[in-house]
């Protein structure tokens, strides 16, 4: 039978109000208890048996299988539906609730967005699945073939738009052709020099093949249009730090792009790079270890913490760092090698 998109929509919708009622009923039904505990012993209660993808209304509300969206620690935001052929997405920032088809009746892989409905702030309850791999997958070929399609669009419209040649250049970027890269994105920058994102990715192009001067001009330039994008800044102070430009101009940037992205690790990583190099190494201590926080893997941050603390004479702490930094250094070189020689492998048993 033909799923009609406004069943789908009334389902959906009908699906997170009741998620979300459950979870509300649970709550007051807790506060009730305290107060009512003897008259609810002789209570009957009945429950509907529901699938690991659906949640169903019952007199006695499911506790493990709702979670709100904005609390819940251990959900995820897909489910794949029992039959294997649909997933249901939350869509947190939108506040809504897709349906996407990823196989059809006879097995064949699909990309179809059958609805999305708009829940809003309330509800904003599903019941999910942290762990369903396949799910994940089929949601990526999904959003990959809605995405290639998308993109054939723009160019039968107007190949010679701004957009479509940012969107050329951002795929001969992906594939590490930037010689391509930067045709595209200079075209789209002669057709809109003054629009927000078209130096931004001239200027990401120069900075991805070390070509510091040009990328701080083009840097410069996408500031002048978006003098808020904390990227750029912080890519140009960490220009002007490869190139070694005068470090207090990448100190005035990046802390400038701290202040408004103070998440911005990146920034926080190359702020005490600038300030280890002026000398003020107790300065950097705070944002080296936020940075280690956020990624113990990174072998650099580990190195800048050692020299940080042989400046400041603690000679056990500088000994662990280095120790750290070649550990993780030793692991990223056996990892390369080692896909290298699966692959050698590969092609050496090929025919």
């Amino acid at each position: 039978m033909k799923l009609h998109s406004g069943w789908v929509a009334g389902g959906l919708l009908l699906f997170a109000v009741l998620a979300c009622n459950v979870s509300k009923n649970n709550n007051n039904s807790n506060n009730s208890n305290n107060s009512n505990s003897n008259s609810n012993k002789n209570s009957n209660t009945s429950t509907k048996t529901r699938s690991a993808n659906a949640v169903t209304a019952t007199s006695t509300p499911p506790t493990p299988a709702v979670f709100r969206l904005a609390t819940a620690a251990n959900s995820s935001t897909i489910a794949l539906t029992s039959d294997d052929r649909r997933l249901v997405v939350a869509n947190r920032e939108a506040n809504s609730i897709s349906l996407l088809e990823v196989r059809s009746g006879d097995g064949q892989d699909v990309a179809n967005k059958l609805t999305e409905v708009t829940v809003g702030l309330e509800p904003h309850c599903v019941a999910l699945h942290p762990n369903d791999q396949e799910a994940w997958y089929l949601l990526g070929k999904t959003y990959l073939q809605l995405s290639e399609d998308s993109l054939l669009k723009i160019q039968e419209i107007d190949p010679n738009s701004v957009i479509a040649h940012e969107e050329a250049g951002e795929i001969d970027e992906s594939m590490h052709n930037y010689d391509g890269a930067m045709v595209e994105y200079k075209k789209a920058v002669d057709l809109a020099p003054q629009k927000p994102g078209t130096h931004m990715h001239m200027a990401n192009a120069f900075w991805l093949i070390g070509k510091w001067d040009s990328a701080q001009v083009e840097f410069k330039a996408e500031l002048a249009n978006d003098p808020n994008n904390c990227t750029a800044r912080w890519k140009l102070a960490n220009a002007i730090l490869e190139a070694n430009g005068p470090t207090g101009d990448a100190l005035s940037d990046l802390n400038q792009a701290i202040e408004r992205c103070p998440k911005l690790m990146q920034a926080r990583v190359d702020r005490a790079r600038a300030l280890i190099k002026l000398g003020r190494h107790k300065e950097a201590l705070p944002d080296l270890l936020m940075a280690e926080k956020d990624s113990p893997k990174e072998p650099s941050i580990h190195f800048l913490l050692s020299q940080v603390y042989r400046a400041t004479g603690q000679t056990a702490e500088t000994q662990q760092e280095l120790r750290t930094y070649a550990q993780l250094q030793r692991e990223a070189s056996e990892a390369v090698a080692g896909q290298a020689s699966d692959a050698i492998s590969i092609k050496s048993t090929s025919h």
